[in-house]
Formats: structure tokens, sequence, C-alpha cells
């Protein structure tokens, strides 16, 4: 039996969402590999993708294999505050994680600041020296790694 569309549910407001995609509009969430510089990062993390639910799936389709994360998050999945720090700025766990190694690479003290920083401007960034690679293309608020 050969598969030609996937239904995805999303936990919206305590129901339950579904859309029914075709494999051929989800093509670019598949072939989807991750943030920053493939060719040239000495450094890379590996991981499955961040939460997410139907509304990010969509804008995820618009994704190249190989995203600056910077520029993906503010352009296309209109998240910025991992990324602007003259507004709301957060410092996302997991990628906060990372900074405070690349940090150490660095013998730099990864203070909050630090981290900030780096999640801001160099994280997963096409010409830096970090790749984040994801693991499972799919956008998921209930994985548990």
């Amino acid at each position: 039996m050969e598969w030609d569309h996937a239904q995805v549910d999303s936990d919206v407001g305590g129901n339950t969402v579904s859309r029914v995609y075709t494999l051929k509009e989800l093509t670019p969430v598949f072939n989807f590999i991750g943030y920053g510089n493939l060719e040239k990062a000495p450094v890379w993390f590996l991981g499955p993708e961040e939460a997410g639910d139907l509304g990010t799936l969509a804008k995820r389709l618009a994704f190249e294999p190989i995203e600056d994360l910077k520029d993906a998050h503010v352009s296309k999945l209109n998240i910025g505050k991992h990324h602007d720090m003259s507004g709301k700025f957060e410092l996302q766990t997991t990628w906060g994680g990372m900074c405070h190694v690349m940090l150490h690479l660095h013998d730099q003290e990864p203070t909050c600041a630090a981290k900030s920083h780096y999640q801001a401007n160099e994280l997963g960034r096409r010409k830096g020296e970090t790749f984040l690679l994801e693991l499972l293309p799919m956008p998921n608020k209930k994985l548990k790694c």
C-alpha cells in the first residue's frame, strides 16, 4: 500500500485539531536538515525538533534544507523573542545549554548575558561555527527526551 497523505493532529486550547497534508506538501519539512553552517561548522549539536504545532508546521513548509537559525525564527516563524535583545528577549533552555558549551570552548565565562548574546547572534548562523542537526523533522510539543 502506498501512502500519499498524512494526518497531523495538534492540541489547540485543549481541543484536537486535525489537518491532512499530502506527502508532497510535507516534502520541505522532511527535507529539513538543520540550522547553521553544514559544510564548515566545527561543532554540531544533534537533537529532536523543537516544540511546535500546526501553525509552526505550516510555516516550516517554507524552509530550505539548511536554514539560518535567527533568520528562520524571526522571518519565517515570527518568533523573535530568542533573537531580539532590544525587545522581550528569552534565553531558550536547550539553546542556552549549547551556548554554554560554546562559550566554554572559547574560554569565556558562560554568564546569562554572554549566553543570551551568543544565542541571539552566533548560534546556528549560516556562516557561523555551529550546526544544529534535527533528527525528527515534525514539530511536537509533547516530545520528551
